[in-house]
């Protein structure tokens, strides 16, 4: 039996097309045997086949082929018995495999256990219920295993949980580790979680947030996988937030899923329907959501454009016989619908066959619009309706744009239209902007176009009323009536009684004036007054409104360049009385009409140039600020500034800020410290501050202005300086800022490093702020979860100036700049980040002068031995990688070095070149604590470039690599060796100092050199010459002290403890650079003589000095020796509370290097000088140093 289980599992394992068959003969082992014999050998087979490679293939078939045999014997037995189902196997299999699970396993069990479960779960049918128990400890296993620290656990563990999800409940927590997983670090395991998380209300909302992911492949299984759930499933928002993303995807494969998988999937959930995915688009709560829905719509419809047939297309039109859509059937959507597939029409040259089928003739549409407009317009609606049926209008009236307007007819009564609508009805922005833009078309003429629109507010504002009758006049007409009804009464009443008389003469007589009394009264009462018109001045808000907004529309037409006569009139009559009006919506109105008028305008931009930037002055104390009239005042602002012909603001003052030095007043909250703050000098600089702050304003339209604005400016090559910069990077770094904003803000950046002169030396002078922000962030905020390295890689990429030719180096300018900071702060946390932005620095070698100083610098600053472990290993690589590039260029450029007796190199430098590395010792001289000691070393340098040297004595080794501050540390080496042989003769130290003088050295280093005078060069070689001799000196005493040594001599005298620091203050007299020479040779030569006498009379002294420095080297630890060691330091050992102090005098930078270093650790320093000590010992002949078994005999004395 169980080799034929092996049998047929071995089988399993090279394909997975034999699967299904290998179960069915699995099954019948299983029914044939006993259950615990096929357990066992199962469960062996199992442990065999988890420890096995889980990338080998034939493991993972095998493991499948388990877990497939499990799920199926589990839905098999579940069928067979429904009531009294019992899953012994698959029991067995989760108590055994969870035993399995306890401890510490390998990567490779974990996943393929996770494999094993994620085969079984995939292969137990749809309708086999578990007990809870059971589907309980599996999951719990496999929701550890999610949270596994390797990205292969977590992703099969994903695999396997997808079975166990409950969309029903709201807390599940399998869907809760999916939304956990989608945000995992590994790319595959949040593409798994995307393709299998199940739908709900937490998930769905998650899940379209992934079409936004950095991974493509993640972004492309999101697609995929909403595809599949429906859009009837997201909200509105959620749904725009997905389509916005996919028509943004750059990604070719990406793209293609959204274009070919999810709108063909979406537009199948509405049966095909074109308007059914419109209108689940639809936003229209404000403007800004229609614009927005509508910019959407017109995207897929052209999508499907390209892949639907076009008579679909315009069957999809409920067009009447007139080829308008009825008056009843008018929707948003619709009449868009139309104007899309009108302008698709139009834009096609091989569909215009087409274009007659769905538009009528221009007179016809106009009339169709008027209708529309009257039946809509005229009623009392919402305020959503009336937006709504004004973007209704704006359509209509864009398909009517695209006419040809070569009809007169239609052409007259589209003008009519237009009059008619702007002034009967009070318009929106929008389509009050499409009316203008239609009518400066009909009328190409501006000052013609112009007049027109003058006279509509004309008639607007002042529009033509009858005068009405005077009441004396009145009065007398009705005086005459009453006195003709009188008479006619009169008449009457005379006529009956001739008629009774009988006198009927009489009685014609007084018919007749009857009649003419009728006549009369009759047109007294029928004709009215003469009626005279006269023009009324309306002042009610909505008119003025109404007024102003027309004049704004017509003075932002594009095509006017000029103010014609009639718009002048118009501002001085009609815009100028209305500025001191209190309606806050008029105020903001004629704010910007203002605005525009003084852009075609100086002088008058000038007079109001404070009232312009009122709004961005108040926007950092003022929260109550209308926002259209901020809006208005950053474009107008931002335009004045780009208008170089203007040139209204200055670069000094500050906008927002005044101060005095001597007085001050206490803070009133009132209008005139308000006021105040207008009444300053106006400047770039503080506009620029001003935009800054509104990036993080909460309304959009201020946000996106304000980006715009700062965009022209930046772009434009205004003068800015790096905290712009430095704000902008750090806004884009700032993981709250919007996606929009922080795209927008990257490509400002890109453009203006790449498009704007010196644009880099600016960003390199934001280096250092925007670190030290970083690292300065407390720990409650974002912008400490920033990687640094991605920050430092952005800064170093962004100031390169790569292969363009560019007279400055951007590059060295940076790194001279963190070396100056490392060095002046070195304990601060930001150091470490300069050090290592300093390999990502590309050095270009051409400049050879800023290459060697800027080694100089790394190297004095690698002497300070307070930096931390990785800030030296950085400086270290970057100043190693320095120096074997400028050795490189140096080889491949000049000849091998000569050194010759008495002969001098010399080369010359720019005066550019010279003045740019005196500002940079001045700049370092300033910040950095190794100003002192960088000043010494360049006058060092400088005198022994002006000194001759004799390359004889010269050990062959040292030949090869003699360049650069090799050279510099043969110079005292040489005189040392020379000195020992001159000593031969007698310890004359006077002779010997004559021949080193004599034979001084000159070498070159590869590399140009500062210009020197001829005064300051001697003066250098004088105190130069003045520190060989000391050095002769002290190494004449410690020669003498050898000798000591190999006398034997261990006694130890303390009676004559003179030779101290005032027999050899010369050290500390040599190193003041403000002596003169003639006292450094006077002290020089008395200290010689002193030195010499003492020395030669007193042998316990040099006995002392002998047995104390033996002492102190065995005791002492020592450090490798280093070449640079050119001198001992100051030693310090005490004896019996008796100090001695032997001083030999130290180089420069050891001297510079201790005396920082000793303010931090004494005993440290104590250590550093002892090994110092030991180092120098070294370097001396094998003829001085100790032998062991004599040391050790002194060290026992």
């Amino acid at each position: 039996m169980e080799r034929r289980i092996v049998h047929i599992v071995d089988n399993s394992q090279t394909s997975t097309a034999n699967h299904l068959k290998n179960v069915k003969f699995m099954e019948k082992e299983y029914n044939k045997v006993d259950f615990a014999e096929f357990s066992h050998v199962y469960l062996n087979i199992l442990k065999a086949a988890s420890r096995g490679d889980g990338n080998n293939p034939n493991t993972r078939n095998t493991i499948e082929f388990l877990g497939q045999f499990v799920g199926y014997i589990t839905t098999v037995q579940h069928q067979a018995h429904k009531n009294d189902f019992e899953p012994y196997l698959l029991k067995f299999l989760i108590y055994e495999v969870t035993k399995m699970q306890k401890g510490c396993l390998p990567q490779q069990v974990k996943k393929n256990i996770c494999i094993f479960w994620s085969s079984t779960l995939r292969n137990i049918g749809d309708d086999v219920t578990m007990e809870n128990l059971l589907g309980q400890t599996i999951q719990n296993n496999l929701l550890e295993a999610v949270q596994d620290i390797k990205p292969l656990v977590r992703h099969q563990a994903v695999l396997a949980l997808a079975r166990l999800q409950t969309p029903s409940n709201r807390e599940c927590p399998v869907i809760n580790a999916f939304i956990s997983c989608l945000h995992d670090s590994n790319s595959m395991v949040r593409r798994e979680a995307v393709r299998w998380i199940a739908p709900n209300i937490k998930s769905i909302e998650k899940l379209s947030e992934k079409v936004r992911d950095n991974d493509p492949r993640v972004r492309s299984t999101a697609f995929s996988r909403l595809a599949d759930i429906g859009i009837k499933y997201f909200k509105i928002v959620q749904r725009q937030h997905i389509l916005r993303s996919g028509f943004a995807e750059t990604n070719p494969i990406v793209k293609k899923m959204f274009l070919e998988r999810l709108l063909p999937s979406w537009l199948s959930n509405f049966n095909g329907s074109y308007l059914g995915v419109l209108k689940s688009i639809k936003l229209d709560g404000e403007e800004n959501d229609i614009s927005n829905t509508e910019d959407l719509s017109t995207k897929i419809m052209e999508v499907f454009f390209k892949t639907e047939p076009i008579n679909d297309l315009i069957d999809a039109l409920p067009l009447d016989d007139t080829k308008v859509i009825p008056e009843d059937l008018i929707q948003n959507e619709l009449i868009h619908y139309w104007n899309i597939v009108v302008k698709y029409l139009r834009q096609s040259e091989d569909l215009e066959e087409y274009l007659d089928k769905v538009i009528p003739d221009l007179t016809i549409f106009c009339n169709y619009i008027s209708r529309v407009a009257h039946n809509t317009l005229s009623k009392n609606l919402e305020e959503w309706e009336y937006l709504n049926i004004q973007f209704i209008l704006c359509h209509l009236f864009d398909m009517a744009e695209k006419y040809d307007l070569s009809d007169e007819v239609g052409r007259k009564t589209l003008e009519e239209l237009i009059k008619t609508l702007l002034s009967k009805h009070r318009l929106q922005s929008r389509l009050l902007n499409k009316l203008v833009a239609i009518g400066s078309k009909l009328e190409p003429n501006v000052d013609s176009f112009a007049f027109e629109g003058n006279l509509i507010i004309s008639n607007i504002w002042q529009p033509l009323v009858d005068k009405p009758p005077d009441e004396d006049t009145e009065r007398e007409k009705a005086f005459k009536v009453s006195e003709l009804k009188v008479k006619q009464i009169m008449l009457e009443s005379e006529l009956e009684a001739a008629i009774e008389a009988e006198e009927f003469l009489k009685a014609q007589d007084l018919t007749n004036k009857l009649q003419e009394i009728k006549r009369i009264l009759e047109k007294l009462l029928s004709d009215n007054l003469e009626v005279q018109q006269i023009r009324v001045t309306a002042d009610d808000s909505d008119t003025l409104c109404w007024c102003l907004d027309i004049l704004a529309a017509i003075l932002g037409h594009a095509n006017m360049k000029k103010l014609p006569s009639c718009l002048i009139t118009t501002r001085q009559e009609f815009l100028m009385p209305l500025i001191q009006h209190n309606n806050p919506e008029i105020h903001w109105r004629v704010f910007k009409c203002l605005a525009i008028y003084s852009a075609f305008d100086r002088q008058l931009a000038q007079e109001y140039l404070k009232a312009l930037c009122n709004p961005i002055c108040f926007y950092r104390y003022k929260h109550d600020l209308n926002k259209s009239m901020l809006i208005d005042s950053i474009s107008i602002v931002t335009d004045l500034i780009r208008d170089s012909e203007m040139n209204l603001f200055s670069t000094e003052a500050d906008i927002c800020y005044v101060t005095n030095n001597t007085k001050r007043r206490l803070y009133n909250e009132d209008a005139n410290e308000l006021n105040s703050l207008a009444n300053t000098n106006l400047t770039i600089d503080s506009i620029l501050s001003v935009f800054m702050d509104m990036m993080d304003d909460d309304n959009d339209d201020i946000r996106h202005t304000v980006i715009t604005a700062l965009a022209k400016l930046i772009l434009s090559g205004i003068p800015i300086d790096f905290t712009v910069i430095t704000r902008l990077i750090l806004k884009w770094f700032t993981p709250v800022t919007q996606g929009a904003l922080q795209q927008i803000i990257g490509v400002i950046v890109n453009l203006y490093v790449t498009r704007v002169e010196n644009a880099r030396e600016v960003v390199a002078r934001a280096i250092v702020p925007i670190i030290n922000k970083f690292c300065e962030a407390p720990r409650s905020s974002l912008l400490v979860d920033i990687d640094m390295v991605n920050v430092i890689k952005f800064l170093s990429a962004i100031t390169d100036v790569g292969s363009k030719n560019s007279s400055v180096d951007v590059h060295i300018q940076v790194a001279d700049l963190l070396v100056q900071e490392i060095s002046s702060r070195p304990s601060e946390l930001s150091t470490i980040y300069f050090a290592k932005m300093l390999k990502y620095l590309h050095i270009n070698h051409s400049n050879d002068v800023a290459v060697k100083e800027l080694v100089t610098n790394c190297e004095l600053l690698l002497e300070k031995t307070i930096l931390e472990k990785g800030t030296r290993q950085e400086v270290q690589k970057f100043a190693a990688r320095l120096g074997a590039d400028a050795s490189i260029c140096t080889n491949g450029n000049t000849e091998s070095l000569q050194l010759t007796e008495n002969s001098t190199i010399r080369t010359s430098v720019s005066c550019d070149s010279n003045q740019t590395h005196t500002q940079n010792r001045m700049l370092l001289q300033q910040s950095s604590p190794l100003s002192v000691v960088i000043e010494e070393s360049n006058s060092t340098k400088s005198a022994d470039q002006n000194s001759c040297t004799d390359t004889e004595n010269i050990p062959p080794i040292k030949r090869k690599k003699l360049t650069n501050m090799n050279v510099e540390r043969f110079s005292l080496r040489s005189s040392a060796i020379r000195s020992r042989k001159n000593q031969q003769a007698g310890p004359t130290l006077c002779k010997t100092s004559q021949t080193i003088t004599s034979k001084s050295r000159s070498f070159s280093s590869g590399s140009s050199s500062d210009v020197i005078p001829t005064s300051q060069r001697n003066l250098r070689s004088n105190r130069f010459q003045a520190k060989v001799d000391n050095k002769i000196i002290c190494k004449e005493l410690r020669v003498l002290l050898d000798k000591q040594k190999l006398n034997g001599v261990n006694g130890i005298k303390t009676n004559n403890l003179e030779v101290s620091n005032s027999d050899l203050s010369i050290s500390q007299s040599v190193s003041s650079s403000s002596d003169s020479t003639v006292n450094l040779r006077r002290s020089q030569r008395n200290a010689r003589d002193s030195v010499v006498t003492r020395v030669n009379g007193t042998k316990s002294i040099v006995n002392a000095v002998s047995v104390q420095v033996k002492r102190k080297k065995l005791r002492g630890r020592t450090l490798p020796s280093n070449d640079a060691t050119n001198s001992l330091v100051v030693n310090e050992f005490d004896t019996s509370d008796q100090t001695l102090h032997t001083i030999i005098e130290p180089s420069e930078c050891q001297m510079g290097i201790l005396a920082d270093y000793s303010q931090v650790d004494t005993r440290r320093s104590s250590r550093r000088i002892q090994a110092l000590r030991s180092d120098s010992t070294s370097d001396e002949s094998p003829s001085r140093t100790v032998p062991k078994k004599r040391a050790k005999k002194n060290t026992k004395t």
